[in-house]
């Protein structure tokens, strides 16, 4: 009698648990980033390694200024060691980087990093942790041709494509589309690269100078324009600029080689040099107190203060594209992302 309750006891319980399946409870996920430096007998450089934790598992991506410039990787963690190789789901041989560290009791990175491709590269590598603040997307915008670049300029969005600049309403309507010559009437010219002064639009003509021993200096003629057509105003720099930013008084740009804020004044004075620290730094916008960039490897945007640090990422809204600019408007950011050939998608930001 004893085991016939009991059996019958043990049936309702597995019954119970065919109608009731313990639930597994989905492993928290964790996003950390760092920035910092490598250096080694076979090169030295800046880079930025953005992680998801999950459990003890690592997957994320890392850009630096060697070649290759960026990878997807994975590994572990354990304790306080990080343990990183290429993922195989991206590359056939996934030894061919390894990245071993020690997580310090600061949140840093202290650690080696090697390259077995190309030149090779074995370096010591120091990173310091990033905060991360979140984006909201407010606003999207399908756009049915290629944009390379945009600025604001109180009123409108100008946007820059193969062969002029679309000047857009906030609401993404279109209300007009303006031709720009470079001398005018010869040669019709664009810019990837625009920037707002507060009463002039600025773009960059570059310039490839070959000396007498065949040595390249590349430079860029910052030309002024209007929705009327070009203006007078000019003046050279000493690179061609990934992004340019006013302050309200100087001129600044974004040289990739190294990585740097070049401050310069109306006659092209370079009047300070702050290294960003980013490697793939792609354009780049000024909101009244901090400098915003995007990268263009690893597609996060960076806040960044006025003396070049580094001071967040966040995550940016993606389908797959390329970035095509960065825009201020009041209190919001754009992004622009390349979709497809003849294609692109804007998105307004808000960082909360």
């Amino acid at each position: 009698m004893r085991v016939t309750v009991l059996l019958a006891l043990l049936g309702l319980l597995v019954a119970s648990c065919d109608k009731n399946p313990v639930k597994v409870v989905p492993l928290p996920t964790q996003k950390k980033a760092w920035i910092g430096s490598y250096s080694g007998a076979s090169g030295q450089g800046d880079m930025v390694l953005d992680l998801e934790q999950t459990g003890g598992a690592l997957a994320g991506e890392i850009t630096f200024t060697a070649l290759p410039w960026y990878y997807r990787v994975i590994g572990v963690v354990n304790s306080d060691s990080v343990f990183l190789n290429l993922d195989p789901r991206y590359s056939s041989h996934p030894s061919e980087f390894s990245l071993r560290a020690q997580v310090l009791p600061n949140g840093g990175l202290s650690g080696m990093m090697s390259i077995a491709i190309g030149a090779g590269l074995n370096a010591a590598l120091t990173c310091r942790p990033l905060a991360r603040r979140s984006v909201e997307i407010d606003r999207i915008h399908n756009l049915p041709f290629d944009v390379f670049g945009m600025v604001y300029d109180g009123s409108r969005f100008w946007l820059s494509t193969t062969i002029d600049f679309a000047r857009m309403n906030p609401d993404g309507t279109i209300a007009d589309t303006i031709k720009i010559y470079h001398n005018p009437p010869l040669a019709h010219w664009t810019s990837d690269v625009v920037m707002y002064d507060g009463g002039l639009l600025w773009g960059v003509f570059g310039i490839t100078i070959i000396g007498p021993t065949l040595e390249v200096t590349n430079v860029a003629d910052l030309l002024a324009f209007t929705a009327d057509g070009r203006t007078p105003d000019s003046l050279r720099i000493g690179h061609q600029p990934l992004g340019l930013a006013h302050d309200g008084t100087h001129f600044w740009s974004l040289r990739d080689h190294p990585p740097a804020l070049i401050e310069f004044d109306g006659t092209g004075a370079v009047m300070d040099s702050l290294p960003v620290g980013i490697p793939d730094a792609y354009r780049l916008v000024f909101d009244g107190a901090h400098f915003w960039t995007v990268g263009w490897f690893l597609k996060r945007l960076y806040e960044v203060d006025v003396n070049g640090e580094v001071l967040a990422i966040c995550d940016l809204p993606s389908s797959g594209g390329l970035p095509a600019g960065l825009a201020i408007e009041g209190s919001h950011i754009w992004y622009g992302e390349g979709i497809l050939l003849g294609a692109s998608k804007l998105y307004r930001l808000t960082i909360p």
